[in-house]
């Protein structure tokens, strides 16, 4: 096992590999790191002017989410470069999925579920006390059980 040390001050909230070598973490202390060589080096990328990041997901390469604990949630389109920032209604982010690169699904505080299609008129849209229909589990390597 290989121990890398990036030197930080805040915690770190969570790692999100989009293939074997390409992944990213945030922190609650305003910063997103990338690696492009499978978690040997970390490079701070652009975050977006909200704070205490606590969720963040990719679905590829250029169309990332991130969430925060403020309520406050940021798309990019561009790996990074430029976030389009959304209030999502106050509640803390406690995570999120994007199903599509316009689509993305948002769990907060105190039993919300929302669903926020970019692109369209809808909005975040509350699902309070629903079941959702189907769902889809992805890869999760290196987890031996997959």
């Amino acid at each position: 096992m290989t121990e890398n040390f990036y030197p930080n001050t805040g915690n770190l909230w969570v790692i999100e590999m989009i293939n074997y070598n390409t992944g990213y973490i945030c922190d609650d202390c305003r910063r997103i790191f990338r690696t492009t060589d499978g978690g040997s080096n970390w490079l701070a990328i652009t975050p977006p002017e909200i704070h205490n990041y606590t969720a963040i997901d990719w679905y590829d390469i250029n169309n990332g989410v991130l969430g925060a604990g403020s309520g406050y949630s940021a798309r990019t389109t561009n790996g990074g470069q430029s976030w389009l920032i959304k209030n999502a209604g106050g509640a803390s982010v406690r995570n999120m999925k994007m199903t599509q690169p316009d689509t993305i699904l948002c769990v907060q505080a105190f039993g919300y579920i929302l669903k926020y299609a970019y692109g369209s008129d809808i909005g975040f849209t509350e699902w309070k006390n629903e079941v959702p229909k189907n769902f889809f589990l992805k890869q999760n390597y290196p987890n031996p059980l997959n």
